[in-house]
């Protein structure tokens, strides 16, 4: 790598296997999308024929990297939606059409992340999706992160600064706009307990939230040894009530 800020990714030992491990998840993304849009062109036919006035276009989705590191299947996945220049690559990579950003996100503050400022310097020009970085996002803090992830999907406050524990904070759910993105969320290589966490996150949200996840664990842990508590999802006001006891529990301590 000729440019300092890209070596440290293209100089990385394991990052030929990352990009393998990265092609088989953007493989089931474009699968999943180009799904998504043959559903949407078929509500449209019938929209069409019952003369109906309002269609349910195609919103786009918003990409999430959870335990990014550094960040190999973001950066292919930013390059790949890039809007096409040519009639032949609009046949082949419209299926990412429609993704307005990547949130990448890991709980390590120290990794040199130059090559995606790099990459973002230039992607307005480029018409490729934002790379937005999440450091010291942890998986085990299961509501900050799902509160920050519903407030990334809704696009209408500051994703990156959620205090889960103000007393005068209002569900979050009242203040998401109805033409919410959808999150598509892929976890490679999530190793021992972090599988499960994403899984329970996953779930909080909610399947109109969180349609597709593609997770590749690794490591995990035997359930003989340990019990694993993967939380289910809950409604806006079972949410509530519950971050509600949370924060009267901890005015007593």
């Amino acid at each position: 790598a000729g440019k300092e800020e890209w070596r440290s990714l293209l100089n990385k030992r394991s990052l030929r296997h990352e990009v393998e491990e990265s092609i088989v998840a953007l493989h089931h993304l474009r699968v999943w999308r180009q799904q998504q849009q043959q559903q949407q062109q078929q509500k449209d036919t019938v929209s069409t024929i019952t003369n109906e006035n309002s269609r349910n276009s195609d919103d786009g989705f918003i990409a999430v990297d959870a335990c990014c590191g550094k960040g190999v299947f973001s950066m292919l996945l930013c390059y790949l939606a890039a809007a096409p220049r040519s009639h032949d690559q609009l046949q082949n990579d419209q299926w990412f059409a429609g993704l307005s950003r990547i949130i990448l996100l890991d709980k390590n503050q120290e990794i040199n992340w130059d090559h995606i400022q790099a990459a973002n310097a230039n992607h307005e020009q480029e018409k490729r999706p934002f790379l937005e970085l999440w450091p010291g996002t942890n998986l085990h803090e299961h509501d900050s992160i799902t509160e920050r992830l519903l407030l990334a999907s809704s696009g209408t406050v500051d994703s990156t600064t959620t205090n889960i524990n103000n007393d005068s904070s209002k569900d979050i759910e009242s203040t998401l706009s109805p033409r919410s993105k959808p999150l598509a969320i892929t976890g490679i290589h999530l190793c021992k307990t972090l599988s499960p966490a994403l899984v329970g996150i996953v779930n909080a949200l909610g399947k109109e939230k969180v349609p597709y996840l593609c997770l590749a664990p690794c490591c995990l842990p035997r359930t003989r040894d340990m019990q694993l508590s993967i939380p289910l999802y809950e409604g806006p006001m079972q949410r509530q009530a519950r971050m509600l006891a949370i924060r009267e529990k901890r005015k007593k301590q």
